[in-house]
């Protein structure tokens, strides 16, 4: 219930926060393909008829209610958490065990909003989107209709028709897809044009078709389903159609008032089935309009106003003023049934292909031997349930669900000079409908391979957008005040992308900027009194005290060097910092010595492909092997180009092995670069396509039982079979919810740590795990080591950590 205003948010003979699991498919059973998609085999069997223990617990910051069951091997602990002084109910779901395999588990509730629709936030804005068919059988119904949620999802309106009555009664019908029906006239294309805009700004799919051609309402066309159509000009066959199989009340209607609203001949439930067609013209609601522009005017507001006797609404439900959203950290799939139901996809166990693919030596699992894919780990979904009159903008969801995903950090820093004031503000951003989604010091020196540092007092750079699709004047006001701001795009550089002028000089007062309905816009400013940046937060950054530090997140550079510029052969996914401007290759990568091949030729290739760069190529030869000629091997760029280095290498003394033969150089950023060739001697052909793994690698303990509030050490042991030193990383993998974020209940690290060994040598590296004072007893996670060097790539066996 929302006690502010009475409501009861769920149906009478429905559950909230219910979970569900339903067996899935393993491969789509008509198309064949993996399980990108969901391939739910029916409605599943829920936690709610399963007897549970349950207790509240209370406290001066609220009150929480918890409750424990299970459902074959799933062990379920949900928190139902109300802190005093909010308008949310926040949720903790805690699940153990096996869910078993080819599963997806759910969360659902059962929500009382007739009339209303689904919305959903998508990046910088909220947009309709279909009902769908979440318990349907994919087998037999092909599309379940999931959609993807950006930080929230719920039942609310887009925009909506309001009808009213010359009694005064008012009817209001939600909109949130839309087919708009234009004749194919050029002279009509400006119009539809703006209609099509008008609608996009308030969050309406839209869709232009023309009367006589194929209607939008199929799902073998489209993954979407309208909920209404909108015609532009009442002269077209269309509109002919849909009238014509109504009561003449509507058609007296359109001409007195120049628009009319037709609702759907069937009521909701009938049309809104698997496999829906709506592509009758009285399949769903029709609003007939014969001029565009006082229909621009309206979406202003995101209503349409029309004049009409609210009998003529139709079977549906009047639009309930009012919406619920259920606000997402990281689980974005949800959809809505017609009914108001409304789920979160939580956790899946897949087995279809690609799930269960192993590339990269022995298979690796969990502890247990499960695939990494069937999820045999504890896991922690946080999910929140807001409400409020009005429609998603009214109600706040936007900005609720961005301070929820983005909560604040408080970060202990040297104590200085002064007092601290009660009451602070580094900045603010207004009105409500204005998001920021940056601030930080300008330039972007590091993803350009540049060297130096950025420096707030040097210049700030502010990213806003506009979240409600209303024109809007925003106020951005910084501790200090800001001067000579200018907008630019949204890496910084060249003309603006916005529509909105830059704003004038504010001579260290608040900035103002003009807003264009879902306008995103960047704006670079001066601090008007840098020092208290220059040496505050943005100067040091939360990561200044983060016990990972750079280790997990570089503050300029790698953390191990050198840096392999084959860097994929690592799975390692994007690019380096810097993301290489100037790199290094050696073709070809492998050579084999042996018999009469006593030397093999060589080529060192250095590009440069963003700014000119000039230097020397080191080669790191290992003993026993000979490179000719040896150097200086120096190289002047400009930007685009490249320069070859043909050498030789020759085996002088060097016993039966493998051994590896580097070039090196340097970046602009001061780091090392480094490519290998593996050159074999005595055994082994030169193309061989998977070159034996030259480290043997155990990571240990192999099960670890954490103590609340203490740490312990894993181990990782290496051993170099290499005739020639090894340089590698050793990364510590282990699943989310162990990274040492604020609601984790393990923290590892540090995340990469680099080694060198000498041939045939050994050696250790160090990781922890530690556990807050609070960890919840009974969790299980697991840990595993991954090992890259010169382009080969192993896991360890994965390590059970226990709570």
């Amino acid at each position: 219930m929302d006690r502010r205003t009475g409501r009861d948010l769920l149906r009478p003979d429905g559950l909230g926060d219910e979970l569900i699991v339903q067996d899935e498919y393993v491969d789509h059973p008509r198309y064949g393909e993996g399980p990108w998609h969901l391939l739910p085999k029916g409605p599943g069997r829920g936690f709610g008829d399963n007897p549970a223990e349950v207790r509240v617990e209370q406290s001066a910051a609220g009150s929480r209610l918890i409750s424990r069951t299970v459902l074959d091997e799933l062990q379920v602990t949900r928190e139902v958490i109300l802190w005093h002084g909010t308008d949310r109910i926040d949720f903790r779901t805690h699940v153990d065990g096996s869910i078993g395999q080819d599963r997806l588990l759910r969360v659902r509730f059962d929500l009382a909003l007739p009339g209303t629709l689904p919305v959903a936030e998508v990046g910088f804005a909220a947009i309709g989107r279909p009902f769908g068919f979440p318990e349907s059988d994919s087998a037999e119904h092909l599309w379940a209709l999931d959609n993807p949620a950006h930080t929230w999802a719920g039942l609310s309106s887009t925009a909506r028709i309001r009808l009213r009555g010359e009694d005064g009664d008012v009817h209001q019908h939600a909109i949130g897809v839309a087919e708009l029906v234009a004749d194919d006239d050029p002279g009509l294309d400006d119009q539809v044009r703006a209609v099509l805009v008008a609608l996009a700004r308030q969050g309406v799919t839209a869709t232009r078709t023309v009367p006589d051609g194929p209607r939008y309402g199929a799902l073998d066309a489209d993954s979407n389903l309208p909920d209404v159509r909108i015609v532009l000009g009442a002269d077209n066959s269309f509109a002919e159609a849909v009238l014509n199989a109504a009561d003449d009340a509507y058609r007296a209607v359109l001409a007195a008032t120049g628009r009319v609203f037709v609702p759907a001949a069937r009521p909701r439930p009938q049309v809104w089935v698997p496999d829906a067609d709506l592509r009758d013209p009285r399949d769903l609601p029709v609003l007939i309009v014969t001029a565009a522009d006082p229909l621009i005017g309206d979406l202003d507001d995101a209503t349409i106003e029309v004049r009409q006797p609210t009998r003529l609404a139709g079977f549906d439900d009047p639009l309930t003023d009012y919406s619920v959203a259920v606000v997402n950290h990281g689980t974005p799939s949800y959809v809505a049934q017609h009914d108001g139901t409304l789920w979160l996809s939580l956790m899946r166990s897949c087995t279809g292909w690609p799930s269960g693919v192993w590339i990269d030596g022995p298979r690796r699992g969990t502890p247990d031997g499960a695939g990494f894919a069937l999820q045999h780990w504890s896991h922690t979904f946080r999910y929140s349930l807001l409400a409020g009159p009005g429609d998603w903008r009214q109600a706040g969801f936007v900005r609720a669900a961005q301070e929820l995903n983005h909560r604040l950090r408080a970060e202990p820093v040297p104590s200085g000079p002064g007092t601290l004031p009660r009451v602070a503000s580094l900045g603010s951003v207004e009105p409500a409908n204005v998001l920021l989604s940056a601030l930080k010091p300008s330039g972007n020196p590091v993803a350009a391979g540049q060297p130096g540092t950025v420096d707030p007092a040097d210049g700030l750079t502010v990213r806003l957008y506009e979240s409600a699709g209303a024109q809007t004047r925003a106020r951005i006001r910084l501790h200090g005040g800001l001067r000579t701001p200018a907008v630019t795009n949204v890496i910084e550089q060249g003309p603006a992308i916005s529509a909105a002028q830059p704003p004038a000089d504010t001579d260290g007062e608040d900035l103002t900027i003009e807003l264009s309905p879902a306008d995103v816009v960047t704006v670079t400013a001066r601090p008007a009194q840098p020092g208290p940046l220059a040496s505050g937060p943005l100067a040091s950054g939360p990561l200044a005290s983060d016990p990972l530090g750079p280790q997990r997140r570089g503050p300029g550079t790698e953390p191990v060097q050198p840096v392999f510029t084959r860097y994929w052969l690592h799975n390692k996914g994007p690019a380096p910092m810097g993301n290489l401007p100037v790199s290094v290759h050696l073709h070809p990568t492998t050579a084999a010595l042996s018999g009469s091949a006593t030397s093999a030729a060589l080529r060192v290739t250095v590009g440069s492909a963003t700014a000119a760069t000039a230097g020397t190529v080191d080669l790191d030869v290992p003993a026993g092997l000979t490179v000719s000629p040896a150097g200086p091997h120096r190289y002047a760029l400009d930007t685009g180009e490249f320069q070859h280095f043909d050498l030789s290498v020759r085996a002088a003394d060097a016993a039966p092995g493998r051994y590896f033969l580097a070039a090196r150089i340097r970046d602009e950023l001061g780091q090392e670069l480094e490519d290998v060739m593996t050159v074999t001697v005595g055994t082994g052909p030169a193309d061989e396509a998977e070159p034996p793994g030259d480290i043997d690698a155990t990571l240990e303990p192999a099960e670890v039982t954490m103590v609340a509030g203490a740490g312990t050490t894993l181990t990782l042991r290496l051993h170099n079979r290499a005739a020639s030193t090894v340089r590698g990383e050793a990364q510590l993998l282990s699943p989310y919810g162990t990274w040492g974020e604020p609601d984790d209940e393990l923290s590892t690290g540090p995340w990469i740590q680099g080694f060198v060994l000498p041939a045939g040598g050994t050696g250790t590296v160090d990781f922890t795990v530690r556990t807050p004072a609070g960890a919840r007893p009974g969790g299980q996670w697991w840990a595993l080591a991954r090992i890259t060097s010169f382009g080969q790539v192993q896991y360890t066996a994965t390590v059970s950590l226990t709570t």
